[in-house]
């Protein structure tokens, strides 16, 4: 793993965020949800970022993660879900210095920290639906 402290993050991180498992993802491919076709800067906000003020029932540092996920599948079966069916699934390849992931949730979900130099969106492309 990355020295934490030397890497400039897309947002203001808690102490100890990321944490110490937290791993660079060295070029794997993830995928997630997203609101905008084609993809904007805002489809991969944090929800700390989108919602400044909420109270989340998780830690601050996976408040201010992005969710990824290792399996498109994990994508497919959240767009039958009424808060998710206008969505759009997105591949994002993460290569060395994009930030760091960890495995966080059931199936597939990774948190990722993003750093702030990383270009997601020249890292990014939208599925066709199935």
């Amino acid at each position: 793993m990355s020295d934490v402290s030397s890497l400039d993050w897309d947002e203001e991180l808690p102490e100890a965020c990321p944490p110490e498992d937290a791993w660079d993802p060295d070029g794997r491919v993830f995928f997630r949800l997203v609101v905008d076709s084609p993809p904007t800067d805002h489809d991969f906000w944090s929800h700390r970022r989108i919602w400044p003020d909420r109270k989340f029932n998780t830690s601050e540092c996976r408040a201010r993660s992005v969710s990824v996920y290792e399996r498109v599948g994990d994508c497919s079966k959240l767009l039958k879900l009424p808060m998710h069916k206008d969505k759009f699934v997105a591949r994002v390849e993460l290569p060395s210095g994009s930030g760091l992931v960890k495995q966080t949730g059931e199936y597939s979900h990774h948190s990722w920290w993003r750093t702030a130099e990383f270009d997601v969106l020249g890292h990014c492309e939208l599925l066709e639906a199935a």
